[in-house]
């Protein structure tokens, strides 16, 4: 065979010249054009939902937030596994699909699906995390302090510091994990509402009508 193949060439040594140029141009075209990438994203296609219940034990978790949305995850089209992660006051399911899907699509299709889920009283609205890709999570700290405690170190994360990475040019997202989210809590008497005469509803009434956001408007009187 290659005996035959060096007798064609040297009978035919315009068409073998021919022929060796063209292979050349050819490689020269594709190394000239073709698009390559040091880092190649190799990463699979990945929808996290992030639910912070923060009064939550694990096994609470996992079984009131966790579990309904993996069941609600079933049955979506080009899903190849799903996983998850539960601990106290925090969930993560991660939702993985084919290839071949388009990550804003799937992400859309997650996102449907968990508006029509249904959530004890009290668990706040589960958020999608960022786009996950090879070099999506490029950095990871932690905050800790003597004198801080860790509603505090939150404060100082959600207002502060995740606020400053994120005006770095570059950044798309701060993902923020632990810590409790400061709140404000009215603790009531009952013998002071007995001897005010006020109810327990005319307190979270009260507290209800001081804390509404309205926008600017006209009073009209006298017709």
């Amino acid at each position: 065979m290659v005996d035959k193949l060096i007798e064609f060439a040297l009978k035919n040594r315009l068409l073998t010249a021919a022929a060796v140029v063209g292979i050349a141009c050819f490689g020269v075209w594709s190394m000239l054009n073709i698009s390559v990438d040091s880092f190649p994203d190799v990463s699979n296609v990945q929808v996290q939902i992030i639910t912070e219940p923060e009064s939550m034990a694990t096994e609470e978790v996992e079984k009131l937030v966790t579990f309904p949305i993996e069941t609600g995850m079933n049955g979506l089209p080009k899903i190849t596994n799903i996983r998850s992660n539960s601990s106290f006051g925090f969930s993560v399911v991660t939702v993985i699909f084919e290839d071949s899907a388009d990550v804003y699509w799937a992400r859309n299709l997650v996102n449907l699906r968990l508006s029509s889920l249904s959530l004890p009283a009290g668990v706040p609205k589960p958020q999608l995390g960022p786009v996950v890709s090879t070099f999506s999570n490029v950095y990871d700290y932690y905050l800790e302090s003597d004198r801080h405690d860790l509603t505090e170190l939150r404060t100082i994360q959600d207002w502060f510091v995740s606020r400053r990475l994120r005006s770095v040019p570059g950044v798309g997202n701060v993902v923020s994990y632990g810590g409790f989210v400061k709140q404000y809590q009215v603790f009531v008497s009952p013998p002071a509402l007995k001897g005010y005469g006020i109810t327990l509803k005319d307190v979270s009434q009260a507290l209800a009508a001081n804390n509404v956001n309205a926008g600017g408007n006209f009073i009209v009187r006298g017709g």
